[in-house]
């Protein structure tokens, strides 16, 4: 009979456990996004602000397509255009750290398949999303995370454009779990300013 009391409490238990997770994992910034080496932040009105770990007084600034952001020149080896856009390359990496390019869309349609090429794609299955709203001078817009068992796996913001005619896509491609690129790509956007 004890066995079978102990067997029920620690079921209820296990239980309630994976609801709080579950239901906690939802409506918050995934786990990662609030240790102490993460950067980001959401404020009172839970607009997520992108802070800075870092100082940036020495950083170079970079400017195109009604772009400015500053960078180390330490660790950026190259700024490449690509198609609609550019992508930053750290030193030694021969994948781009992050992408920013235009798409053709308005910023709901494209939220929509950013959230829907997450959700299918095997490289992100059972990862959790949270989307987030994010605003940068008067441009508001979006920032969707991607955690796979708590660590952080993506980061894309998406801001509108010529009155919502195309949408900024900038993604931090960094690899599963990497805190140090999360926090430059972190510091990176604090400093981004985007001409509407």
């Amino acid at each position: 009979m004890k066995k079978i009391i102990i067997s029920i409490v620690v079921l209820v238990v296990a239980l309630g456990g994976i609801y709080y997770y579950k239901n906690s994992s939802v409506n918050s910034v995934p786990k990662s996004q609030n240790q102490e080496t993460s950067t980001a932040q959401t404020n009172s009105n839970s607009v997520y602000t992108f802070t800075p770990t870092e100082d940036t007084s020495t950083w170079k600034t970079y400017t195109d397509q009604g772009l400015s952001f500053k960078y180390p020149q330490d660790r950026i080896s190259d700024i490449k255009p690509i198609t609609l856009g550019f992508a930053i390359y750290l030193k030694g990496q021969p994948i781009p750290f992050a992408l920013f390019a235009s798409k053709d869309s308005p910023l709901e349609e494209s939220v929509a398949t950013y959230d829907l090429v997450h959700k299918e794609s095997p490289v992100f299955k059972g990862a959790d999303f949270v989307t987030k709203d994010v605003q940068i001078g008067t441009l508001s817009g979006q920032v969707m995370f991607c955690t796979k068992d708590a660590v952080p796996c993506d980061t894309t913001v998406l801001f509108p454009l010529l009155n919502n005619t195309k949408t900024l896509v900038i993604d931090e491609t960094m690899a599963v779990g990497d805190n140090k690129n999360l926090n430059l790509f972190n510091t990176i956007m604090s400093t981004l300013t985007i001409e509407p």
